[in-house]
């Protein structure tokens, strides 16, 4: 199983935040993706391999964006924060 743990629900557009992934039965940590994209980008934010999400400049669209942390030994198993 993945575990993600974060200290902010939200963020100010352009601030970031230190988010943590927990993994059980697995080993390799885990890979970062924002709305589906791996790494993320300008627009929804990006995330760094650590966990450091960095929200974007300006709001995208739908007003939230989706961060999902994945298993790297089992892909099957991630977990998501909004």
């Amino acid at each position: 199983t993945v575990d993600i743990s974060v200290v902010a629900a939200s963020l100010k557009n352009g601030t970031s935040a230190q988010l943590t992934a927990t993994v059980t039965g697995g080993t390799g940590g885990v890979t970062w993706a924002v709305n589906g994209v791996a790494g993320g980008n300008s627009t929804v934010g990006t995330i760094t391999s650590s966990g450091l999400y960095q929200a974007p400049a300006t709001v995208p669209s739908g007003g939230s964006v989706t961060i999902r942390a994945t298993s790297v030994s089992d892909p099957a198993a991630f977990d998501e924060v909004q």
